[in-house]
């Protein structure tokens, strides 16, 4: 059900802003990693001076923890060369988890940035424009903290190498305060750390050293000695997939195939309007009607026209793949009308995923198809891609669906029909889509999953039916 490796990959993104801020040492620094109150890893980071002019940043996150039951191991390392003017010239990543590795490397060439990555002898390669007007860094808060001259607010560059996009992050300098950590009082220097994809407040000492960060879902890192980060982890009584949940402000008792109407709190950050829900902001919070998409009528796909930009091949879609459109040909049959191909492409991923909550690496669908498990970012990505390789228009949904009265992070898929997008889901074997299901962004992997967090003061039910 729930998308943990973006939970994680979010994680990954604050350790790195909180080993940044420890600064420039040659000496390697370490960090435990802990979700509420539990140490769930480590991290480390250091900064190498090689012979020849600039640095090379290295950094290390190991974490040890468990999702919907399932453990979730995942060691990811970096390594960054800037040049003697801090300006990007190579990078290395590689993450391993659930028995999965990925690797990233990345080269300068100018403006452009070339990007060669590879999941389980999956290749994939392209070329990334980078903004001409910002510093390259991947590490935010540290780059502000080493200017001469520092402004109040700074944008930055950087690379997600979950996703093999470019992601722009904003440092503010809040100034001193006092910080409040273990039942200690101490003065501290913060700084807010605006991520699409983890917002992060980082606190460093009057003298420039780290003592604290805070990202989402209560992660905070804090500086320990290797024996202390090393020490090993025992799980814990949470799991990450409850904690990360909303809870409304009462059990829902209408049926999920009527409306539903709910008051989201104190939210930062506006929901999308179409034809499954209609969002409306009032002051500080976000209205939310959800109204099921009801189908009508037959069209044959091959009359489908529009969206041309969501068809085709795309990171971490390779519809132009064989194997996946002689997967997509045989579950579409002799089917012809738009709809009815849907479903069956739908049900032929929901029959064959297997769950399996601790893989933390975004896999294209090429390796989902080989190897058909994970969670339900993996069944939309393999369901995304196979709508391709039969003629769809289709993207990625990133949201939540109500299980048990919480409301859980989540993914599905949208295919164009020549006049709506329609939502389907291929975790479950209903055909649509219902009030349940709440929507926060789509698009490309990276529209879909690089920002989705949300963070309500409380979640309110309003109105449920007609």
């Amino acid at each position: 059900m729930l998308t943990m490796a973006r939970l994680i990959k979010f994680w990954l993104v604050a350790v790195t802003l909180s080993v940044a801020a420890m600064g420039a040492a040659a000496d390697r620094a370490w960090l435990t990693v802990h979700l509420g109150s539990e140490r769930i890893g480590y991290a480390w980071y250091e900064t190498v001076l090689p012979r020849s002019a600039g640095t090379i940043e290295e950094a290390e996150v190991v974490l040890d923890t468990k999702a919907l039951g399932d453990p979730i191991k995942l060691r990811a390392f970096s390594r960054v060369r800037y040049g003697g003017d801090r300006e990007l010239m190579t990078g290395e990543y590689r993450t391993e988890s659930g028995g999965r590795t990925s690797t990233v490397q990345i080269e300068r060439e100018g403006s452009t940035l070339v990007v060669k990555a590879n999941s389980a002898g999956r290749p994939q390669q392209m070329r990334l424009e980078l903004a001409p007007d910002l510093p390259f860094t991947s590490d935010a808060v540290n780059y502000l903290i080493a200017l001469k001259e520092r402004p109040e607010r700074l944008k930055v560059q950087t690379f997600d190498s979950t996703t093999l996009t470019m992601v722009q992050v904003e440092v503010i300098d809040r100034g001193p305060v006092t910080l409040e950590d273990g039942g200690r009082t101490m003065p501290a220097h913060r700084y807010d750390v605006e991520d699409p994809r983890s917002p992060t407040q980082v606190f460093v000492s009057p003298e420039g050293k780290f003592l604290l960060s805070r990202g989402p879902l209560g992660m905070t890192m804090r500086p320990a000695t290797e024996e202390e980060a090393k020490r090993p982890v025992t799980g814990g009584p949470s799991d990450i997939a409850d904690l990360s949940t909303i809870v409304p402000n009462k059990p829902l008792q209408g049926r999920p195939d009527q409306p539903l109407t709910l008051r989201f709190v104190g939210l930062d950050r506006d929901l999308p309007s179409d034809k499954h829900q209609t969002a409306t902001r009032e002051g500080r919070d976000v209205v939310l009607t959800i109204h099921p998409l009801r189908l009508a009528g037959r069209l044959p796909l091959a009359e489908v026209k529009g969206q041309d930009e969501w068809r085709g091949p795309a990171p971490f879609l390779p519809s132009q793949n064989e194997v996946i459109k002689q997967r997509a040909r045989i579950a579409m049959g002799s089917l012809t009308d738009v709809h009815e191909i849907a479903q069956a492409l739908r049900m032929d991923v929901y029959r064959r995923m297997r769950v399996n909550a601790g893989i933390g690496v975004l896999r294209p669908a090429d390796e989902i198809l080989d190897a058909p498990e994970g969670v339900c970012r993996d069944h939309a990505i393999l369901l995304a891609t196979m709508l391709r390789a039969v003629g769809y228009a289709s993207r990625l949904v990133s949201g939540m669906v109500e299980y048990q009265g919480r409301f859980y992070y989540h993914a599905w898929v949208e295919y164009w029909d020549g006049k709506d997008w329609i939502a389907m889901d291929s975790t479950r074997p209903e055909s649509q889509l219902t009030s349940r299901h709440i929507k926060i962004a789509h698009g490309s992997v990276a529209d879909a999953y690089q920002s989705f967090l949300l963070a309500p003061e409380r979640l309110e039910v309003v109105k449920e039916g007609a």
